[in-house]
């Protein structure tokens, strides 16, 4: 290729001497945005051949790309040779006093080639420096020229450059042997869409992550050789793999030791809420995100263990005073490709000097947390923790009243320096503890662990570590409180002064708390409160009356049902005679009749109150039945004296005892038939017999 053919090619940019994924590093002007480059030919003999360095607009060109040797120097791809200058006083005139590239052909062409006068390396203030022959470069319009003084002047300044293709790996890209990067920045996006460098056309999203990933990996190395694909830069964040990554980097000679690029231990201030806190080796910081939003939120909390956040957008911010401790820059979480989650941090340490802003974060843990608001509970989230001893070697827990648990969180204590990888749990709603349930514990300091369960009737919860007594612990409960069903199918059957009334308890634990007591009222009174049962008899009552009986449930921590199962009922009509007296004020009104449901003999009188369940007199009620009904039976009122003319001694012998009556007024009557009434003489007579 001719001389002239070359220089046109070099001067309007040709696409054929550009590739996208350099992987290696470019020298840009910050004040022009030009990149050196190798430019025409100088010479070409037996020793060497030489170019000039000059400035062109396109810094992915190939004779724009450079890459550091292990002694310093400056190497250009395209040409092979090195940076130089040259101080020789014979040559000055050849040369102009002007940044040239030599490549050395025979010994004589390498030695000057490799010789020391060509070390550079970057200024503090970002001049590019030959330190040891004290000159620094400083473009002109079309070339690159050497200056003795003045190397702090911002036309000097430049930075390292370098574009990567997404799905290729960094190489090249470094300082000299004697320095280390300092990312400026690291973006992604097209900066090749037109077949020259253009660094303004990025993706915002993608490039914050790049910019932190980039900057965590590479910030105070010698070299950065990053491999960008799905591991570095997951699809949620950067779903276009057909771009490349802009890293921009200065070089300086001591690496900082004040920036955090690894968060082993992160946490917010109150657990799942606050400010967000990364400790640095010896104290824990508040952490100052520069470009905080919902998603960084979002993603903070699911690294942390919560999956949701408790606001649709970002919480407001504290402010801190002057002289707080704090850590600035870039903190990102994202999903990784095994169904975890990992953070990219870039954060500098520092103390204030005036008040700033930070943000609070609010994760969730559920929607109804139990243990949440219990100030005195050592192991909440918002405490330290509580850590096993070995007089203590298990946690013990009363809710105070019962749930139904469908999630159980469990972190370590908040310094991150204990924690157990699994627990057991056992649980009931009195003491005993009948129940288990294994829990996943913690595989870290600063993640909590979620097990999703459906256990009902909860209340006494006992925890201990399935690993080691060598634990503390902190834990949030999900779920809601169980309340006492109320009774169902409730059946009376009444008498002249009492009622046996019977219901069905609610037995399933995920329909109701273990119901210990019942409260029976009797028209709207407490009438009485028993135990655990399913029946109950209710005495003295008035006869042919109308009852209304409620029944209130109710667990062992007092709760009662928010429904009273309820029944209404009525009394029989009847009456209690004793041996030898009159049988009075038995009747109805004037418009019905009479009819008898039963009458026994038997001792219904014990301690003098009506006993209505009180054992009969088999064969003297039965001749009973017969006189009464016969007597009484249709009648609107009934009167006769019970003596040895009623109730003969062969039938009833015992003298000592009562005829108790039940009856009803109806308005139709239908008369005893004489078979009826001769059935039951029968039976009278079969009776005798035996």
């Amino acid at each position: 290729m001719s001389w002239l053919v070359y220089r046109w090619l070099l001067l309007y940019g040709l696409t054929l001497f550009v590739f996208k994924g350099c992987q290696s590093l470019f020298l840009r002007h910050t004040q022009s945005g030009k990149c050196i480059a190798a430019g025409s030919q100088i010479s070409d003999g037996n020793k060497s051949r030489s170019y000039w360095a000059e400035m062109v607009n396109n810094c992915l060109n190939v004779s724009a790309q450079f890459r550091y040797l292990d002694t310093e120097r400056l190497q250009n791809i395209k040409t092979g040779g090195t940076l130089a200058s040259n101080t020789n006083t014979k040559k000055k005139m050849k040369f102009l006093n002007r940044l040239f590239i030599h490549y050395g052909k025979n010994k004589q062409g390498k030695k000057f080639q490799s010789s020391s006068a060509h070390h550079l390396k970057q200024t503090d203030a970002g001049s590019l420096f030959l330190y040891e022959v004290k000159f620094c470069v400083q473009p002109n319009r079309s070339y690159v020229d050497l200056k003795k003084d003045g190397c702090s002047n911002v036309k000097q300044n430049f930075t390292f450059g370098s574009v990567t293709q997404y799905g290729t790996k960094m190489k090249d890209v470094h300082c000299s042997p004697k320095q280390y990067m300092m990312v400026k920045r690291a973006d992604y996006g097209d900066f090749n869409k037109t077949g020259f460098f253009n660094d303004e056309n990025i993706g915002t999203t993608c490039s914050n992550l790049t910019n932190c990933q980039v900057k965590s990996h590479c910030d105070g190395k010698r070299s950065c050789e990053l491999t960008m694909d799905n591991n570095l830069l997951p699809s949620d964040f950067c779903p276009d793999t057909s771009k490349e990554i802009y890293t921009e980097y200065t070089c300086v000679d001591n690496s900082s030791s004040t920036i955090i690029t690894a968060a082993p231990k992160i946490r917010l201030w109150r657990s799942y809420e606050g400010y967000i806190q990364i400790y640095d080796g010896s104290r824990w910081r508040f952490v100052k995100d520069k470009n905080w939003d919902k998603n960084r939120q979002k993603m903070l909390c699911q690294h942390l263990g919560f999956n949701k956040t408790d606001a649709k957008d970002i919480p407001g911010i504290g402010q801190f005073p002057s002289g707080s401790e704090i850590a600035t820059g870039d903190l990102i979480c994202y999903n990784t490709q095994v169904s975890g989650t990992s953070c990219c941090t870039h954060l500098v340490l520092s103390t204030t000097t005036s008040s700033v802003n930070i943000s609070r974060v609010t994760c969730k843990v559920c929607d109804r947390p139990i243990l949440k608001n219990v100030p005195t509970f050592p192991a909440r989230f918002s405490a330290d923790g509580w850590c096993a001893s070995g007089s203590t070697p298990h946690l013990l827990i009363d809710l105070q009243k019962e749930y139904h648990i469908t999630r159980v969180v469990v972190m370590g204590n908040r310094d991150q320096t204990k924690w157990s990888g699994s627990y057991l749990m056992t649980y009931s709603h009195n003491e005993t503890y009948e129940n288990s349930q294994k829990i996943t514990g913690n595989k870290n300091g600063y993640q909590a662990s979620t097990t999703h369960v459906d256990i009902f009737n909860v209340r006494f919860i006992k925890i201990q570590s399935s690993e080691s007594q060598n634990f503390c612990l902190r834990i949030e409960l999900c779920g809601e409180a169980q309340m006492p069903a109320p009774v169902q199918d409730i059946k009376i059957q009444p008498s002249f002064t009492s009622a046996s009334v019977t219901w069905k308890l609610q037995t399933s634990a995920s329909a109701s708390s273990y119901i210990t007591h019942l409260v029976i009222y009797l028209n709207g009174t407490e009438k009485k409160r028993i135990y655990r049962s399913t029946e109950i008899d209710i005495k003295g009552l008035t006869p042919y009356t109308w009852y209304k009986v409620e029944i209130v449930t109710q667990d062992g921590s007092s709760q009662s049902s928010n429904k009273t199962a309820s029944e209404m009922f009525r009394t029989k009509k009847g009456s209690v005679t004793n041996y030898g007296t009159k049988m009075e004020n038995f009747h109805c009104s004037p418009q019905q009749r009479i009819d008898i449901k039963k009458a026994v003999y038997g001792d219904f009188y014990k301690n003098g109150k009506f006993d209505g369940s009180a054992r009969i007199d088999t064969k003297c009620s039965a001749l009973t039945n017969c006189q009464v009904k016969s007597r009484c039976g249709g009648m609107k009122s009934c009167e006769f004296t019970v003596n040895e003319n009623l109730l003969p001694s062969q039938y009833c012998p015992d003298t000592g005892k009562e005829i108790y009556t039940e009856y009803e007024c109806v308005d139709t009557y239908s008369s005893t038939t004489i078979t009826e009434n001769l059935a039951l003489l029968i039976t009278i007579v079969q009776i005798s017999l035996y």
